[in-house]
């Protein structure tokens, strides 16, 4: 039998249900935006007020690093900075 002489073939076992895209709808149009309340005051104080008991320790304690940094790079060739 060729393709001609076959009877009629068995219809396809997955039918496609769906449904062509609606349109697009025409150009886009931007919505308006609510202006919003403008508030320059902060919610909370900036500045812990008083200021922690370890605020001053970490001060202490970059001090003196900084103070011995600056001490190591002054001691140093002004060559290895290039």
């Amino acid at each position: 039998m060729s393709a001609a002489e076959t009877p009629n073939p068995a219809p396809h076992p997955v039918q496609s249900t769906a449904q062509p895209a609606p349109p697009a709808p025409g150009p886009n149009v931007k919505k308006e935006k609510k202006a919003k309340a403008v508030d320059n005051e902060p919610k909370a104080p900036l500045e812990l007020n008083p200021p922690p008991d370890f605020f001053d320790h970490r001060i202490q304690i970059y001090e003196k690093f900084k103070k011995e940094y600056d001490e190591f790079v002054a001691g140093e060739s002004p060559l290895l900075h290039n």
